[in-house]
């Protein structure tokens, strides 16, 4: 893929680590042997699985998951490119996005005023148990 595409060096491992990642995936949870897998096996309902199970098993960022499914869309490019049978499952993971991550309450508090201002800032669920509120 390099020379194909022009790549950078740290693109190409990032693409390596994510196929290896659906790889993982498939051995692990769908409980397919290594060499069982196939084609057949980058099949949208595989993938939209495995981006789910990204989201919420392994709590993966939205980024990172975005990340895995380009490298998944660009192998299959790559592929359906060389091999007129393999268009199909390109063309079933184009839509494909990560699911949307559900957004977090936030809570306004009186003592997590900002400097700069007089308003009240919003504080993520996630650091909600470091600030005490009154």
């Amino acid at each position: 893929m390099p020379k194909v595409r022009a790549l950078s060096p740290k693109t190409i491992e990032a693409y390596r680590i994510s196929l290896e990642c659906y790889v993982d995936y498939l051995i692990g949870v769908q409980h397919i042997e290594r060499k069982d897998i196939g084609f057949e096996h980058f099949e949208r309902r595989f993938i939209k699985a495995w981006l789910s199970w990204m989201q919420q098993t392994k709590n993966y960022q939205p980024k990172t998951v975005n990340l895995r499914m380009t490298a998944i869309k660009a192998f299959l490019h790559y592929t359906s490119s060389e091999d007129l049978r393999l268009v199909a499952p390109h063309d079933a993971t184009k839509a494909l996005m990560a699911p949307p991550r559900p957004k977090y309450p936030s809570n306004t508090c009186e003592s997590t005023k900002s400097p700069r201002s007089s308003r009240p800032t919003t504080v993520p669920a996630s650091n909600r148990c470091a600030i005490e509120c009154s």
